[in-house]
């Protein structure tokens, strides 16, 4: 396994599939043993839990990080300047993937597939832009959003995911 895994984002605007695709592309994932982290870039900032709370309160007191542990599940939140990048993000939490699947409202320097409905808004075409869902771009591959298997297969192909046999 690579020291950073391959790394593919989702990018359209609001309501436009991305959280309901992804989730059936980790289920893909988890069926083939691949190891997949999923990262939500949001536009807006994040509250950790409901304010009040005492891991919310402990992070307003500027605690540098806040990890909260329980039954099956760990989440952490860490005080930040900027948002990091998705590369920073996946080099410092992905060393034990094959795969990170990014949902995010605008292009990063990472591959990535324009998803959007007809009628909203949708990001430019960039150099990175691998594929399309819903709204067609130019000669790129275009994927409709209710048959995530071509897209899946599409994906493990170009971004060269390891397989739990490859390993």
């Amino acid at each position: 396994m690579s020291a950073v895994p391959p790394v593919i984002a989702l990018v359209g605007p609001h309501n436009s599939v991305k959280t309901r695709l992804l989730y059936r592309l980790v289920e893909r994932a988890a069926a083939a043993g691949i190891r997949v982290g999923v990262l939500k870039c949001a536009a807006r900032p994040l509250q950790f839990e409901p304010a009040g709370k005492d891991s919310a309160r402990l992070a307003d007191a500027d605690a540098v990080r806040v990890v909260t542990a329980g039954a099956g599940r760990t989440m952490m939140m860490e005080h930040s300047s900027t948002r990091p990048s998705v590369r920073a993000l996946s080099r410092r939490f992905g060393r034990d993937l094959d795969l990170w699947l990014v949902e995010s409202y605008a292009p990063e320097s990472v591959p990535w597939v324009r998803v959007a409905r007809a009628g909203q808004h949708v990001p430019a075409l960039d150099e990175d832009c691998v594929a399309t869902i819903g709204v067609r771009g130019g000669s790129l591959p275009h994927f409709r959003h209710d048959r995530p298997a071509a897209l899946w297969r599409f994906l493990v192909e170009r971004m060269e995911v390891a397989t739990p046999d490859a390993r």
